[in-house]
C-alpha cells in the first residue's frame, strides 16, 4: 500500500507542476488524501496490527481505498491518475482482505 501511494502522490507532485490551473483544486484534494494515506493511515494500519487490533487495521486499509476513490471521482476522469488511483484501491482492498482474515 504504502509503494502504490508513494507513486501516486509522485505523480501528482508532477501534475501539479504542469497542469492548468482549472485541474489545481482536484491535485491539492489528491495531494491532501494521499498524504494522509501515507502519513496516517498506513502508520495506524501497522500499529494497529502490531497491537493486536486487526479489525482497526482492516478499516485503516479500507479507509485507503476511500480515499483512493475519493481522489478518482474528484478528478472526473480529467487527471491522469486513473492507474494510480485503482492501483490504490486494489492494493487497499487486497490488504484488507488479508487482514480480515486475522479476524
Amino acid at each position: 500500500m504504502k509503494n502504490k501511494a508513494n507513486t501516486a502522490l509522485n505523480k501528482i507532485h508532477q501534475l501539479i507542476g504542469k497542469s492548468p490551473p482549472d485541474q489545481m483544486a482536484a491535485l491539492n484534494s489528491c495531494a491532501s488524501k494521499y498524504d494522509a494515506i501515507v502519513v496516517a493511515v498506513i502508520p495506524s494500519a501497522i500499529a494497529a496490527l502490531q497491537n493486536g487490533n486487526p479489525k482497526f487495521a482492516e478499516q485503516s486499509a479500507n479507509d485507503a481505498a476511500i480515499d483512493a476513490n475519493g481522489c478518482e471521482n474528484r478528478s472526473s476522469g480529467k487527471l491522469p491518475l486513473a492507474a494510480e488511483n485503482n492501483a490504490m484501491r486494489d492494493a487497499s482492498v487486497i490488504t484488507a482482505a488479508i487482514i480480515r482474515n486475522l479476524l
